[in-house]
């Protein structure tokens, strides 16, 4: 879908409190939300899942894979989408998330567990992301990790993130 908004989170939903202020946003609005995430609990889940149903709440809950392929995802989501991952490392909550401050990209598309970014006014930040992910695979000498880096560089060049998602998404946002 077009004009998505993008909230990416490195931890857990472990409750629909931490989120509801979101959630009731959301809904009220009416405006699409791609939420990406370590993971959910069942609660969380089946919340959205109801709420998406009845058609009150357009929120697509994606989990970013934990495996190697995965634990940069949201690193190179947060320049793709202009918008910083809420993180307990840095001493955030999720449920301090401000709504008036959530990124929106252009566009997001989810096909075959593959997501999809087209966000023009992020070009320059991905560049620099490259740049970065460069710099660390010229100062390498393991091969699997230069392939992890090769393969981080090509998913970013072709506006294609990978990641795991959830059982009941659709194919457009």
């Amino acid at each position: 879908g077009h004009d998505v908004s993008v909230i990416l989170i490195d931890g857990i939903i472990e409750s629909v409190g931490e989120i509801h202020h979101v959630l009731e946003a959301f809904s009220k609005n009416k405006d699409k939300c791609l939420l990406v995430t370590r993971g959910y609990s069942e609660e969380v889940i089946a919340t959205i899942a109801t709420n998406f149903n009845r058609g009150t709440l357009d929120i697509i809950p994606a989990l970013a894979k934990g495996d190697l392929d995965g634990i940069n995802i949201l690193a190179d989501l947060s320049p793709t989408c202009l918008s910083d991952v809420v993180s307990s490392l840095k001493g955030e909550l999720i449920s301090s998330i401000d709504v008036n401050d959530i990124s929106v990209v252009q566009k997001a598309n989810i096909s075959n567990s593959c997501l999809q970014i087209i966000n023009e006014p992020s070009r320059i930040a991905v560049k620099a992301q490259i740049k970065r992910i460069q710099e660390m695979r010229e100062n390498c000498d393991i091969t699997d990790k230069v392939e992890l880096y090769n393969k981080r560089i090509m998913n970013l060049s072709s506006n294609n993130i990978e990641i795991n998602l959830g059982h009941d998404v659709g194919d457009d946002v």
